[in-house]
């Protein structure tokens, strides 16, 4: 089980940009944004994944691997679903995209 935790965990990053980042068109022409404005909520999410690693490697650390990746999953859905929600008429908001990718 641990070892499909620590996996999972170590997927995380790359599969939320990996998936992402082929869909820029579409974002872009559904949303109605910017090509830039798409751009910034990827730099969030860089963004999110360096400060996740700075804050991560200590807590884990400090309290093990397990607890503090049972507490990160439900944050990554819950922020995926605030993405989802914050696009409005000016295009995706960067905010979610980087709380997404933090855990």
């Amino acid at each position: 089980m641990l070892l499909i935790l620590l996996g999972a965990v170590t997927a995380v990053g790359p599969l939320s940009i990996d998936m992402y980042l082929p869909a820029f068109p579409a974002i872009s022409d559904d949303l109605a944004a910017t090509p830039a404005r798409v751009q910034l909520s990827l730099t969030a999410c860089l963004i999110g994944v360096a400060f996740g690693q700075l804050v991560g490697g200590p807590v884990s650390d400090r309290w093990g691997r397990r607890r503090p990746a049972l507490a990160g999953f439900p944050g990554y859905r819950n922020a995926g679903q605030c993405s989802g929600l914050q696009a409005g008429g000016e295009g995706p908001r960067w905010e979610g995209r980087q709380a997404r990718a933090v855990p």
